[in-house]
């Protein structure tokens, strides 16, 4: 599937996964816009696109919709050899969040169990409204990684509305068996200003990442980083393989003495922009 745009899927009631784009026993998406799927009840997996075991590169996946219980309303990947690669979630939405329930309520945008999610942004998605019984169980309103590798990636300004009786209890990530390198994850949390990034810290499941706030401007509808930001040539080479390309297309080494920490790589001049039709 390529070369896309995949509107107004419809996951309907009962178990379901999926709403736009499922790969259910690998395959490989590129360059597809996947935008503005809802579901007809709770307990839904990858409500924009559902990934078990297949390739996703350079596509948007934005503006989806879940409801109460949900793992990955953006996006949902599983399998040891799935990848996604320069894609953008963005503004995925819970309309509410009842509770985590049974490892249910994660990942407002990625939920993920296996593979690698490499030089991807995940921004700006929500868990909505949270109701006042949320539970016992840590809600991830950005990323919930039950096991998959990020590397070179973004998770910022993922957030909720307070309005629930646990507050503090929301993660812009939360980590049970991932890892992660050259990864920014800042600025998450509730909207009332208090940042709530990675669950328990980072760990030694964390190599090369960072908390920085405030990290990008926005230029031209992208995210841009300074030459002169604390994440420049801060990130390694040595336990993963990058890629060739940042988020944007734009080279990983660019005349410089190493890899960036996130998904944008600084550049001196632009390469093209990742035109989604």
């Amino acid at each position: 599937l390529r070369d896309l745009t995949v509107r107004n899927g419809y996951v309907p009631n009962g178990d379901g996964s999926g709403g736009g784009v499922l790969l259910g026993n690998g395959g490989v998406v590129s360059n597809c816009h996947i935008t503005g799927c809802t579901v007809g009840g709770n307990r839904r997996q990858g409500v924009g696109l559902y990934n078990n075991g297949g390739t996703v590169v350079d596509c948007l996946i934005d503006n989806n919709v879940g409801r109460d219980y949900y793992r990955g309303i953006g996006y949902y990947q599983a399998g040891a050899d799935a990848l996604m690669d320069r894609c953008i979630v963005t503004g995925n939405v819970a309309m509410t969040t009842c509770c985590a329930d049974g490892g249910w309520t994660l990942g407002a945008g990625v939920w993920a169990n296996g593979g690698t999610i490499r030089n991807t942004l995940i921004a700006h998605n929500s868990a909505g409204d949270i109701g006042a019984e949320v539970g016992t169980e840590p809600i991830a309103v950005g990323v919930y990684n039950a096991g998959a590798r990020f590397v070179n990636c973004s998770v910022i300004d993922n957030t909720y509305c307070e309005g629930g009786e646990k507050d503090g209890d929301f993660w812009g990530l939360r980590n049970v068996n991932g890892s992660y390198v050259n990864s920014l994850i800042a600025d998450n949390g509730c909207t009332n200003g208090v940042v709530y990034n990675v669950k328990n810290g980072f760990t030694s499941q964390f190599t090369a990442c960072s908390e920085l706030s405030n990290a990008y401007r926005m230029s031209r509808g992208r995210f841009v980083l300074s030459p002169a930001s604390a994440l420049v040539d801060a990130g390694t080479l040595e336990l993963c393989d990058v890629g060739p390309l940042d988020v944007y297309g734009q080279p990983r080494i660019h005349g410089k003495k190493g890899v960036d920490i996130g998904a944008v790589e600084c550049q001196d001049s632009y390469g093209l922009m990742l035109i989604l039709k």
